[in-house]
């Protein structure tokens, strides 16, 4: 029997827990200075939960973003994480259509993503061609950098503007000869 797990805004109180689940889906890969920053430097953000049983499973970043000149209203998600224990379970699904819905309310155009085409793709997201992400990356990741319309509104083209706290070029770069080749 599959146990129910409800998705909720992230408190003060989850900072913790949330960081606890990032090593535990992605042991290769160190997010958890990238979620602190995000999570205590940056206001204009939806942290969401996935939580069962009163364990956070799941968890959840969209984040503000514009283009210079642009009315649109832009939002950025990631990262995404699901403890191994609850993947394949539809909890990554439930966490990307919160934030959907909720951004969607708040007359956000599009989310975008770098992230695996596999995954996303499942969710409508589609390679982005019309806005540039922070910084150049290399040709083979341009395939991974995804958007997803959520309303009709201004039509945005140029290069995203985030917070602070995702203008670092190591976000947008390869970390080792080998990756992005």
């Amino acid at each position: 029997m599959t146990q129910t797990s409800q998705i909720r805004s992230s408190t003060p109180d989850d900072f913790q827990n949330i960081l606890t689940i990032y090593p535990l889906a992605f042991p290769d890969e160190e997010l958890r200075p990238l979620v602190t920053d995000l999570l205590t430097t940056v206001s204009d953000r939806l942290s969401l939960v996935a939580e069962r049983d009163g364990e956070i499973i799941g968890h959840a970043i969209f984040t503000s973003g514009w283009i210079e000149g642009s009315d649109a209203k832009l939002g950025l998600l990631g990262p995404l994480t699901v403890t191994p224990k609850a993947q394949k379970q539809g909890i990554g699904t439930r966490l990307i259509d919160e934030g959907r819905t909720v951004l969607s309310a708040a007359g956000f155009a599009k989310i975008l993503l770098l992230g695996d085409t596999e995954y996303y793709v499942r969710h409508g997201f589609a390679q982005e061609t019309d806005i540039d992400a922070p910084y150049d990356m290399p040709d083979s990741w341009k395939y991974a950098w995804q958007g997803y319309a959520l309303n009709e509104g201004p039509a945005a083209k140029g290069r995203l503007v985030l917070p602070d706290a995702w203008m670092k070029p190591e976000y947008w770069m390869p970390t080792s000869p080998d990756q992005g080749a």
